[in-house]
């Protein structure tokens, strides 16, 4: 009499059972990893600095809007372009 499981190998029956728990674990682990990287990307703010006439175009609204006075904006304004 044969046992029904002796042409799976030394393990029987709990090799191919592992093997593939690990195949699903090894895929969930890169699918997880993938995942988790593009949401960080999503929520870094842009890599570029603003550049000195960013940085002039936004004290000039500031001045337009009232936030800063005349002395205020000179200030600011001669520490931009140094």
């Amino acid at each position: 009499m044969m046992f029904p499981f002796t042409n799976w190998g030394g393990y029987g029956i709990i090799g191919p059972v592992f093997m593939l728990l690990f195949w699903m674990a090894l895929i969930w682990g890169i699918v997880s990893l993938v995942q988790g990287s593009r949401e960080r990307r999503d929520h870094e703010p842009p890599r570029t600095s603003p550049t000195r006439a960013d940085a002039l175009a936004i004290l000039k609204e500031r001045y337009v809007k009232g936030e800063i006075t005349k002395a205020q904006f000179a200030e600011m304004r001669k520490d931009i372009e140094m």
